[in-house]
């Protein structure tokens, strides 16, 4: 392959992989990469196009908050339910979480949990933060709401 082939061949390449940078996180990656040929025709290249997705799959393009919590209504953990599994970039609603006594927290990745002593977000407040991750239960006597900020 000639010195002008593969000079064409990553310029391609950089900007299929900057186009596709552009585009929103949440949108398949759609594009092509082609590689010109010495009688200067473009073909699709599936083998470079898999390398740059690769490639672009290794970056944190998106910040991804991610939490999951569940209320139980007894201090050892036991009778729970989920109330938050997702992915998020601002606070959420309150949550309303009636005669909580323990929080299971897990799957955190940047990620607070606030809970207070009051419906709606009100009362005193406590705070548990997710930058670290792992699963744990939280005591949490007396809790009545929660909300789910980004950032640790």
């Amino acid at each position: 392959m000639s010195s002008m082939n593969i000079l064409a061949l990553g310029s391609i390449a950089l900007f299929s992989f900057i186009h596709s940078s552009l585009s929103l996180p949440s949108a398949p990656p759609q594009f092509e990469v082609l590689v010109r040929n010495e009688s200067y025709a473009y073909n699709p290249s599936e083998e470079l196009r898999n390398e740059v997705l690769a490639r672009r799959a290794e970056l944190p393009f998106a910040k991804r908050d991610y939490a999951t919590v569940q209320i139980c209504t007894d201090a050892s953990c036991t009778n729970c339910h989920t109330v938050w599994d997702a992915e998020f970039t601002t606070a959420s609603a309150c949550i309303s979480a009636a005669n909580t006594e323990c929080m299971i927290i897990s799957n955190l990745n940047q990620a607070n949990i606030e809970y207070w002593s009051s419906p709606g977000c009100h009362g005193r407040n406590s705070h548990y933060g997710g930058c670290p991750g792992g699963t744990n239960a939280v005591g949490s006597p007396d809790t009545q709401s929660i909300g789910v900020h980004p950032g640790c």
